[in-house]
């Protein structure tokens, strides 16, 4: 079955055919999500949140490009504002505002 068939029949909620797409993409989105961010936990978060997000917004994908290439776009979006949000939970706690200082800002 190829690609377009697949994208179909994932469209009207076969759960096999979305089996199909994630297995013929996930090492591609995972190796990419691997050179952005350079961390393997963080490459399979950003893969995971790549398919959740590809698979919600199927519906917005045109076919004017590959799939292959829709999925690299979302791929390095997640990947970067993954990448923003660890740069400021990472300077939050290395400035003593982390978890404990909500918790004592909670206390209070």
């Amino acid at each position: 079955m190829d690609e377009t068939q697949l994208l179909a029949r994932v469209r009207v909620g076969d759960s096999a055919a979305e089996r199909a797409l994630h297995d013929a993409h996930v090492d591609r989105v995972y190796r990419l999500a691997f050179r952005l961010a350079g961390d393997a936990t963080l490459a399979r978060e950003f893969t995971q949140e790549t398919f959740i997000r590809a698979f919600e917004r199927l519906g917005a994908f045109r076919g004017d490009a590959a799939f292959a290439t829709w999925l690299h776009t979302i791929t390095t979006t997640v990947v970067l504002s993954g990448l923003r949000k660890v740069k400021r939970f990472r300077q939050r706690v290395a400035d003593g505002a982390g978890f404990e200082g909500a918790t004592q800002t909670g206390d209070r």
